[in-house]
């Protein structure tokens, strides 16, 4: 899939989340929300100069559109709306 003009075709990466462990039982160490989300850059459309294909990004979490394609959960971004590139 090809996105149009700016946008940006990513599929979110699963934050890692520390678990407590006491006895048997597992705890979420859950401090804080996370209000971004890292995810890696599927596509970009051809007005797109900013992030290329295999970048990984920060997003905001109430943006964006949810597509199905094949069988895959994806979204789609405008480039404006990514917060940034990470560099590991």
């Amino acid at each position: 899939m090809i996105p149009l003009f700016d946008r940006v075709v990513v599929k979110r990466l699963q934050a890692q989340e520390k678990v407590q462990k006491i006895g048997s039982i597992l705890l979420p160490e859950n401090k804080e929300k996370n209000d971004n989300t890292l995810a890696l850059v599927i596509s970009v459309g051809p007005k797109s100069s900013a992030v290329k294909e295999g970048d990984k990004v920060m997003l905001p979490e109430f943006k964006g559109v949810q597509v199905n394609w094949e069988g895959e959960k994806l979204d789609m971004y405008r480039e404006e709306d990514i917060l940034g590139i990470v560099k590991e």
